[in-house]
């Protein structure tokens, strides 16, 4: 069976920052859940997925084993709207594929749509994701639909160990991402403190001036500014 692969974990606030549409590609993987998430002190922007749907998937004898994601550091990234539609597989071999040290920040996928794509006995072995670094990432809502398979093998394996802290993001939008290959699924960093402080330092100077709406008062003020001159000048 083709497995759909998405990313979850909580969307975080950023202030003026924007992000730019980057496209990732969609690979069809079993349920495999990243482990040992962690973003600390992380302050991404403007970057939002969700909702990634493939749609009518056949696949027969589909095999995908050892999918590993390693040290995948996401923070607040959410793909959005990513649609597989019709795909058919047949006689595809994936082996081997490794992702390592990608570091991408404020990326955002936009409209990536995948449609038609046909291959049987696909097998797909030993695809590894290793220091992963992006950020902003918020993969959220994968459904898989009609899909039908026969002799198909997975394994869900479940996320563990996620760690956020000091994570200040706003209004982070990224939307419909189709991405392949994907191995960090259903990640949600939890525990994400945000703390708004505004110092305002407020100084204000009250200057009293003589009003000259008058000939004496003009006269004081000439007189006392005399006055001060002769004194400066008798100091020094």
């Amino acid at each position: 069976t083709d497995s759909w692969a998405s990313n979850t974990s909580n969307l975080y606030t950023v202030d003026r920052t924007t992000s730019t549409n980057t496209t990732s590609v969609t690979t069809p993987s079993t349920n495999t859940t990243s482990a040992t998430t962690t973003s600390a002190t992380t302050t991404p922007t403007n970057t939002t997925s969700a909702t990634t749907t493939p749609t009518n998937t056949t696949s027969a004898t589909t095999t995908s084993a050892t999918t590993t994601s390693a040290t995948t550091t996401s923070a607040a990234t959410t793909p959005t709207n990513t649609t597989s539609t019709n795909t058919t597989s047949a006689t595809t071999t994936s082996a081997t594929t490794t992702s390592a040290t990608t570091t991408s920040a404020t990326t955002t996928p936009t409209n990536t749509t995948s449609t038609n794509t046909t291959s049987a006995t696909t097998t797909s072995a030993t695809t590894t994701s290793a220091a992963t670094t992006p950020t902003n990432t918020t993969p959220t809502n994968t459904t898989s639909t009609n899909t039908t398979s026969a002799t198909t093998t997975s394994a869900t394996t479940t996320s563990a160990t996620t760690t956020s802290a000091t994570t200040t993001p706003t209004n982070t939008t990224s939307t419909n991402t189709t991405s392949a290959s994907t191995t960090s699924i259903n990640t949600t960093p939890t525990n994400t403190t945000s703390t708004n402080t505004t110092s305002t330092t407020t100084t204000s100077t009250t200057t009293t001036i003589l009003p000259l709406n008058n000939t004496n008062n003009a006269l004081v003020l000439n007189a006392t500014t005399a006055n001060i001159n002769q004194a400066i000048m008798t100091n020094i």
